[in-house]
This record gives C-alpha cells, sequence and structure tokens, in this order.
C-alpha cells in the first residue's frame, strides 16, 4: 500500500508540474477533486443538440461545405457577361489650363468558355463535401452515444462505490483487527479481509475519477473545456 502511495505521488506531481508548464503559470498546479460527487448528468438528445451546435469537428465541416458552395456559386457566374465601367480625368499644366474627361463602359461575352467545367467540379466537391460532413456528424453522434453511456454507468456505480464505502470499509477493518488481535479469526481471514478492504477503498476512489473523465470526455466531444 505504502508503494502504491508513494508511486501514485510522484504522478500526481509530474502531472502537475506539466500542467503548469503548458498553462504558462509558476510552481504546480494542484486540482481540487470532488471525491464522491459528480455532476447531474443531462439526456442524451441535450447532447446531442449540443455537439451539432458546438462540435469543432462539424464547425469544420460545415465551413468546408460553404466554401464549396461559394466556388459552386463563381463558377456558375462565370456564364454571364462581366460589364467594365470606367472613369478617367486628365489635367494639362499649360496657359489656359487643359482639362480632359474620360468615361469607358464594356461588355465581356463568354462564348467558348461559359464556366462548364468550373461549374462540374465545383459541384462534385460539394457533393464529397455533403457526404464528408454526414459521415463525421453520424460518427460523432455514434461516438457521443457511447460516452454518454459510459457517464451514465460511472454515475450509477457511484451511488455504491463512493465516500460512505471508505467509512464502512474503515469500520469493517477495525472490527477485524479486533477480532483478529482477540484470536476469533486467523491471520488468513484477517489478510483477506484487509485486502478486500483496499480494493474497496480503491474502488471508491477511482470510481470518481472514472466518473470525472467520462463527464469531460463528454464535454470534450461537443466542444467544452474540462470541468471537475
Amino acid at each position: 500500500l505504502g508503494r502504491g502511495i508513494a508511486i501514485r505521488g510522484s504522478e500526481r506531481r509530474c502531472l502537475s508540474r506539466e500542467l503548469a508548464l503548458w498553462l504558462g503559470t509558476e510552481g504546480t498546479v494542484d486540482v481540487s477533486v470532488p471525491w464522491g460527487q459528480v455532476a447531474p448528468l443531462e439526456s442524451l438528445s441535450v447532447w446531442q443538440e449540443r455537439a451539432i451546435q458546438n462540435s469543432p469537428t462539424l464547425a469544420r465541416a460545415k465551413q468546408i461545405k460553404q466554401q464549396g458552395e461559394a466556388r459552386l456559386r463563381t463558377a456558375e457566374l462565370a456564364a454571364y457577361p462581366d460589364f467594365q465601367v470606367g472613369v478617367n480625368y486628365r489635367q494639362e499644366q499649360v496657359q489656359p489650363a487643359n482639362h480632359f474627361y474620360h468615361a469607358q463602359v464594356g461588355m465581356t461575352l463568354p462564348i467558348i468558355d461559359r464556366g462548364q467545367h468550373l461549374q462540374s467540379t465545383a459541384k462534385a466537391e460539394l457533393m464529397v463535401a455533403d457526404a464528408r460532413a454526414d459521415i463525421q456528424q453520424k460518427v460523432l453522434l455514434s461516438e457521443l452515444g457511447r460516452a454518454w453511456e459510459d457517464a451514465d454507468t460511472q454515475r450509477r456505480l457511484l451511488k455504491t462505490f463512493n465516500l460512505d464505502l471508505i467509512k464502512e470499509s474503515d469500520r469493517q477493518f477495525h472490527d477485524a483487527e479486533s477480532e483478529f488481535r482477540k484470536g476469533r479469526i486467523d491471520a488468513t481471514t484477517f489478510l483477506s479481509t484487509d485486502a478486500q478492504i483496499h480494493e474497496s477503498v480503491d474502488a471508491a476512489f477511482q470510481t470518481t475519477l472514472d466518473a470525472l473523465m467520462s463527464s469531460n470526455r463528454l464535454r470534450q466531444l461537443v466542444g467544452l473545456s474540462p470541468s471537475f
């Protein structure tokens, strides 16, 4: 047990220094973990709506689609004439001064190249962007569903493996130790009970960590920052 505590303490200090490095702060960063407590989980439909609105993956796919639509509109405009309008003014420094005004109106007709090749290419690219965006949304919603189920399961486990379990395990340990000292149970039974108690305590703390990680996995999928 002492060896495990020393290793975990070393890992915590290393992660704290690494976090401070990325955040640009001095010293170490201590993250306060609410042991035995996790925020309530909202329904899957709420998280799905958040994912569609805020997901960085879907936002990028939407932007690519908008760029494809803009290229298609530009290619479609190539079939229409182009108009040019210009105005010019020039003054000669003579006595008296001469003033010249010039205006020009022009029109370019697309006779041979009417943008048909650009249109077909833009339409194909837009179809690819639409298909890719649809697939990315389905993949994201699938991952979100699994992450939500995991978060819901961890919350249900937390009802059993929580701080109350640690208190009960501590009481059982003292009872077993007292019975062992009185000679009512043998060493094998006492050591087995001791090992089971330590497993229960580890499970209680680990369940909180698992619940927090599953919650933050959900938040990551929908584009939200971590929360503890």
